[in-house]
């Protein structure tokens, strides 16, 4: 099922249409692959998405890739970064812009930001407040990425990684702390 043509993105694909810049919205099947080949991108991003970008379409930017991910990588990998951080009751979390590579969220680091939390947080609001700060962030990153000008770094090894899936099924263990069950509870 395809998320990205929902309700939700319109303002962007009209933003997309207006600006005359080409798109698709569709899995990645030979022939999409070949036509994102042919085209010849100069840049790649990735901006929330939910699937990984094959290596040879990877290859074809002129400029190269960029993902933005939720957290400060190499922790919080896959999905659901915001609440498990909660959850575990982190003191800073941050974004992270890198490089794709054909492993999620392991490609070079091209830029990351420390972001304090307050302790109170939901999810829904640490969503926005990642949405606001990457906002903030990319405009000066896109300049120095077209420039060249950004230093990578290599990703470290290890992190944590989470699947796809509600924290702990959505069940709180009656066993648990009271101040976890707060932070699931927000989480």
């Amino acid at each position: 099922v395809l998320t990205y043509d929902g309700d939700e993105n319109c303002g962007f694909i009209k933003f997309l249409e207006k600006q005359n810049i080409s798109y698709k919205i569709d899995f990645y099947k030979q022939p999409l692959i070949k036509k994102i080949i042919s085209f010849k991108p100069d840049i790649i991003a990735s901006l929330y998405a939910r699937r990984i970008i094959p290596k040879d379409v990877l290859d074809a930017a002129k400029v190269g890739n960029f993902n933005l991910h939720p957290s400060l990588l190499p922790d919080y990998k896959g999905c659901f970064s915001g609440p498990w951080a909660i959850i575990n009751r982190e003191k800073f979390v941050g974004i992270t812009f890198h490089e794709m590579i054909e492993q999620f969220d392991e490609g070079d680091i091209l830029f990351q930001k420390k972001i304090k939390l307050t302790g109170n947080e939901t999810s829904f609001e640490l969503y926005h407040t990642y949405i606001r700060h990457f906002v903030s962030e990319f405009d000066s990153f896109f300049q120095s990425f077209i420039a060249g000008d950004l230093v990578k770094k290599q990703m470290p090894a290890g992190g944590r990684y989470y699947k796809r899936e509600l924290p702990y099924h959505g069940i709180i263990n009656q066993k648990w702390e009271n101040d976890k069950i707060e932070a699931f509870i927000r989480a």
